[in-house]
């Protein structure tokens, strides 16, 4: 059975494969738990392999959820709902993705754990400011900061970068100062966003008026980000870049920004 269930997946014939699973739940049989819940964790870990398109995801994670409440793998079904929330509103579909988010904090109160409910809270703040409610984003992650703090516990650099760029966004720019340089000591040089806490950094500063360190840590932004790196990085980066520069009145950085803007805009 594990066999034709894989060659139902890898073939794109999930209703064939979830209708076997099912089968194989419902049946009893020794050693399936282990078995299915190998094929489940493999189908998540791997989506492509099994023929899973972008667009049956929802309806896939789905299945696997009820596979996974009915084995009682508490912990890995709050890290499902996570991942359908991240697929829900990465698509605009925010109800979707905070009901998905509803369920995992459900969940991880339910088991007690504070390292889940820390994993929850981040997935909610960065789902708040992408909708964007950036109030809300702030709230959530000192919930989470709040936490860790209790365990004593480093807090990861994602989480203090969002919220400091929430509380950018909010126009509370000497605390986002404090957040977004806490980010960096946190995250390695070679980390996700790493140039984009430094380029937030020199729009905090160019809105404080302190334009030596927002050219400063634009510098360093341009030092960070990779070459070939996204697009829409260095396209921030090259408009804040002239933001600052007509505060500071080079108008020739301005053109020289603005030219280098417009490049990536067709990128």
């Amino acid at each position: 059975q594990e066999l034709q269930v894989r060659l139902h997946g890898g073939s794109g014939n999930l209703d064939g494969a979830f209708e076997m699973l099912n089968e194989m739940v419902s049946g009893q049989e020794e050693g399936a738990r282990e078995t299915v819940l190998e094929i489940a964790n493999d189908i998540l870990s791997d989506a492509d392999s099994f023929g899973v398109s972008l667009d049956q995801r929802p309806r896939v994670f789905a299945a696997v959820s009820k596979i996974l409440e009915h084995y009682g793998e508490k912990e890995k079904l709050v890290r499902l709902h996570l991942r359908t929330a991240d697929l829900y509103s990465g698509h605009g579909a925010m109800p979707a993705a905070y009901r998905s988010l509803e369920e995992a904090e459900g969940i991880a109160r339910d088991l007690g754990s504070a390292e889940l409910l820390v994993e929850v809270y981040r997935e909610i703040a960065i789902t708040a400011y992408q909708e964007p409610d950036f109030q809300r984003s702030v709230n959530v992650a000192e919930q989470a900061i709040a936490i860790l703090q209790g365990m004593e516990r480093n807090i990861p650099y994602n989480i203090l970068s969002n919220l400091g760029t929430a509380k950018m966004n909010l126009g509370r720019y000497d605390a986002a100062v404090i957040d977004l340089k806490a980010a960096l000591a946190e995250a390695e040089p070679v980390a996700p966003h790493y140039g984009g806490i430094l380029t937030n950094l020199a729009v905090c500063y160019r809105n404080l008026d302190v334009l030596t360190s927002a050219e400063d840590y634009l510098k360093r932004a341009r030092d960070a980000l990779p070459a070939d790196g996204a697009a829409e990085s260095w396209l921030e980066l090259e408009l804040v870049s002239a933001r600052v520069a007509i505060a500071a009145g080079k108008i020739q950085g301005v053109t020289r920004n603005l030219r280098a803007a417009a490049g990536f805009l067709d990128a």
